[in-house]
């Protein structure tokens, strides 16, 4: 988990129809909580996601970092926020 602009970010994986996803979910106040739509999934990258966290990069930019499952070759992957 992280703040971001104010707001905190929590981060974690779970099984869904496509496989193993990369949810997010957030929080002004760590009471209610808001349900982002789920990117980091088989259906957009290609491969499921094994054991990652989320993270600010050096700039200030959120970022996720993940193991690749099923991936060719399997190895670790990184996805930066674009919004």
């Amino acid at each position: 988990m992280f703040d971001y602009q104010g707001r905190y970010h929590l981060h974690y994986i779970y099984r869904n129809q496509t496989g193993f996803v990369f949810a997010h979910v957030s929080s002004d106040d760590m009471v209610r909580w808001k349900w982002h739509t789920t990117v980091l999934a088989p259906p957009k990258t290609g491969h499921g996601m094994f054991s990652g966290t989320g993270f600010l990069t050096k700039d200030g930019r959120p970022a996720a970092i993940y193991h690749g499952q099923r991936s060719d070759p399997r190895r670790n992957q990184i996805a930066i926020a674009k919004d």
